[in-house]
């Protein structure tokens, strides 16, 4: 048993290494610091309100969702 543990601790090692390399290399930099705040602050914002105009306006939600997927495939395919 315990080998089995240490043979899924190398490879689960060797996957999530290099991305913590990563995280910890962005984080090290101060001004990304401010950068990713922003960012997390700004998502949390976006999911909540989502949730929010689901709960009251189901309908303009998945209207404004259907919107949004043609302006992303109407660029994807006509100007990227």
């Amino acid at each position: 048993m315990k080998e089995f543990f240490v043979d899924l601790n190398d490879k689960v090692s060797s996957f999530i290494e290099p991305l913590w390399n990563k995280v910890v290399s962005f984080v090290s930099k101060d001004y990304y610091v401010v950068y990713a705040a922003i960012s997390i602050l700004l998502v949390i914002l976006v999911v909540a309100g989502l949730f929010a105009i689901l709960r009251k306006a189901p309908k303009f939600f998945f209207l404004v969702l259907i919107l949004l997927g043609l302006v992303v495939a109407l660029w994807y395919f006509f100007v990227k």
